[in-house]
């Protein structure tokens, strides 16, 4: 599908809407990263007092389209979304101006949101920056904007490297307002991320430096130690917190340690941003509202309540609930890690945290059956093995054993372009990739995706269960075989695993 990126049909457009947007605004570009730093912002003024009512705009959604518009982070509702939808799809058409999908969804979005007059919103960019349909905010309403990681992404519509990635997303800059340069992972995207905001006229400001410390059980409390279980969940208990340390001088204390609820290293990448997103909000046009009601308290509270679906979450899945238990093949309840890592940098995110975190945080000499359950989205531009590869690079001798299994995705609402990449494809790479793996399989693509991933979920247990007997560490007695089981790859493969998750009829924790 053609994706027509200008802006000038939208200028032309916004004039006819009933209600022109004036939200003071917090705007977000960067390959990985937007989401997790709008959700840390969004928490951390939620967590003011008193607290602000917050807007935010993601994109994707998760599981339903509703879900990428939030008021004080609860999903707007069926009839509200609907009703303003359909009034932009009718203004658009009685116009004759021809508006993309995304774009509709965007002015739908800061409709909503000016409706509803929220204090602050934090507006996270579809794709690219400079072109983006979240790009129409006047300047006026923009407190801050921001720049995430920028790596390889969307090549066919931004660019072919990260220097002309870089350029579409920094775009975003406006004149005379705060622009908070997160870290990059290229030298060439922060030299060019630089050199554009000040030819566009915005004020750079470095994010704020975190370091990461080791809990002190006499302040922070006592610090659970990471299970798997070993496939029963009564025994699994996720890993603890991040404990981080940093010092900003528009709080008091300046030096503020605290638990970090959201896991990975890049994480502390993406707080590092947020945190210079808030201490240039503090200076902005809103100092006198902000400065007394952010305290280096309420900052603690929120970071060590960040909840960002879909990241590095850990989840347990009661398969016993959705099949009959008889026919499983070990214990039914399991861990599972939930990761959207849908391109390079991202995988890299998740091994880096599998290798240095995860794993090494198991008892010493734990041994581990790995699962993977994979689905990557089509892209000419991107194959699936650029996602995939860093999945399987530089695994420890605790591994002993690994099954990979493929499947595809539900088409996403509202994004018929989006399609699985073919299983033959995914097969293709995966063999490419790791040889070696004792299993690698492909569910029935025709088959309801939902039922795919049930059924991915019974063979990664009955790879399990044979990995088991064949182990050497293992008896009938004592199975010292850990399993862990990575859902990745694809965001709209997460938002199916929380489907079923959400089906499932009794709650389950969220770590």
């Amino acid at each position: 599908m053609s994706i027509d990126l200008s802006l000038d049909r939208l200028h032309k457009f916004l004039p006819l809407l009933p209600i022109r947007y004036s939200r003071p605004t917090i705007h977000i570009a960067g390959t990985n990263g937007k989401g997790s730093v709008s959700a840390i912002l969004s928490t951390i003024l939620l967590h003011a007092s008193p607290s602000f009512s917050v807007g935010r705009f993601n994109s994707p959604h998760l599981t339903k389209i509703t879900d990428c518009i939030t008021i004080n982070d609860h999903p707007i509702g069926d009839e509200t979304y609907q009703e303003t939808r359909t009034q932009v799809e009718t203004l658009a058409k009685e116009s004759g101006i021809t508006i993309t999908p995304f774009e509709i969804l965007a002015v739908t979005a800061l409709q909503i949101l000016e409706a509803s007059k929220v204090d602050v919103a934090v507006i996270e960019v579809g794709m690219g920056g400079r072109l983006d349909a979240t790009n129409v905010i006047p300047s006026e309403h923009i407190l801050v904007s921001a720049l995430t990681t920028v790596d390889l992404d969307h090549q066919g519509f931004l660019g072919s490297t990260v220097s002309e990635i870089t350029k579409e997303k920094a775009a975003i800059a406006r004149q005379d307002k705060p622009f908070v340069l997160g870290r990059q992972r290229y030298p060439e995207a922060e030299r060019i991320a630089r050199r554009l905001v000040e030819e566009l006229g915005g004020i750079l400001k470095p994010p704020i430096m975190v370091d990461t410390r080791e809990w002190d059980a006499d302040h922070s409390g006592s610090s659970s130690s990471f299970s798997l279980g070993k496939g029963d969940s009564a025994s699994f208990t996720p890993p603890p917190s991040q404990r981080v340390e940093f010092s900003m001088s528009s709080l008091r204390p300046e030096l503020i340690s605290t638990a970090f609820s959201l896991h990975g290293a890049h994480q502390l990448d993406n707080l590092a941003t947020a945190l210079g997103v808030l201490d240039a909000l503090i200076s902005s046009s809103l100092k006198q509202q902000v400065a007394n009601r952010i305290t280096a308290d309420s900052v603690k509270s929120a970071l060590a309540n960040v909840r960002w679906r879909g990241r590095l979450n850990w989840e347990t899945l009661n398969l016993s609930l959705l099949v009959d238990a008889e026919t499983l093949p070990v214990p039914s309840t399991i861990p599972v890690l939930v990761d959207g890592a849908h391109n390079a940098g991202s995988s890299q995110s998740l091994s880096r945290y599998l290798l240095d975190h995860a794993i090494p945080s198991l008892p010493s000499g734990s041994n581990i059956h790995l699962s993977y359950i994979v689905a990557t989205s089509y892209s000419p531009t991107k194959p699936p093995r650029e996602t995939l590869l860093p999945l399987f690079t530089n695994l420890p001798p605790s591994v002993s054993s690994m099954s990979v299994i493929t499947v595809s995705f539900s088409p996403p609402d509202g994004m018929p372009w989006v399609k699985p990449t073919p299983v033959t494809d995914m097969l293709g790479a995966l063999k490419e990739i790791s040889p070696s793996i004792a299993e690698v399989r492909a569910m029935d693509y025709d088959d309801d995706p939902q039922r795919q991933l049930l059924q991915a979920f019974r063979a990664a247990l009955a790879d399990y269960k044979r990995a088991l007997g064949r182990s050497p560490h293992s008896t009938n007695s004592t199975p010292d075989l850990h399993h862990l089981i990575v859902v990745a790859g694809s965001l709209y493969l997460v938002a199916d695993f929380y489907r079923l998750l959400d089906s499932i009829p009794q709650p389950l924790s969220s770590k």
